[in-house]
């Protein structure tokens, strides 16, 4: 898992009250921290959200790999 997530995945954080994290906090419409989300270039410069993960971040994780 972890060569495939070095591999695939960017790790990006911010805080959601200043510039670009306050931004896409508000683009995904997040309402509780933490937060964590799998996304992926959409049309037109958007974000798709391919999963919101919350809880254990390890299994639900795991689950999203699969789908891919």
């Amino acid at each position: 898992v972890v060569q495939f997530l070095d591999a695939n995945f960017i790790s990006w954080g911010a805080l959601a009250n200043r510039g670009e994290g306050f931004h896409l906090a508000s683009t995904l419409r997040v309402s509780n921290f933490p937060f964590c989300a799998v996304v992926a270039p959409a049309s037109a410069g958007n974000l798709a959200v391919l999963r919101q993960v919350r809880g254990n971040f390890i299994q639900k994780l795991h689950s999203v790999l699969k789908c891919l």
